[in-house]
């Protein structure tokens, strides 16, 4: 998870240090804190090592709620983090030019990543 404890990182930083940049500036305490754990569990979320978790996660939770929406109250952490894992890893649904667009751009963000993190 370092990429994502880095982007995480980096981004409410940034917003500490500019006010500018701070979009939760205007938020009480206690929703900025709500706000933030929220992030954090959703970007953390993205990393492909927690994949089969997630999934096992997933798949329990149907088991033991159902397929009814109604039904998956108080889910809606273990919801968010795999529907945007889902959309995370969805390039390789897309039709192949598509795909290997977004996998090159991939490849070079982690590049980059990698380059900084030697630094």
């Amino acid at each position: 998870s370092i990429q994502e404890n880095f982007h995480v990182y980096q981004i409410f930083s940034q917003m500490a240090q500019d006010h500018d940049i701070n979009i939760f500036r205007s938020l009480p305490a206690s929703q900025f804190q709500e706000l933030r754990r929220l992030l954090i569990l959703l970007v953390l979320g993205t990393d492909m090592s927690k994949h089969f978790l997630m999934l096992k996660e997933f798949t329990s939770m149907l088991e033991e709620r159902g397929t009814d929406p109604g039904k998956w109250a108080g889910a809606t952490d273990t919801l968010m983090a795999f529907l945007l894992h889902a959309c995370d890893i969805s390039g390789q649904a897309k039709p192949r030019d598509l795909a290997i667009a977004w996998t090159s751009r991939c490849f070079s963000e982690f590049y980059r990543q990698g380059d900084y993190e030697k630094q």
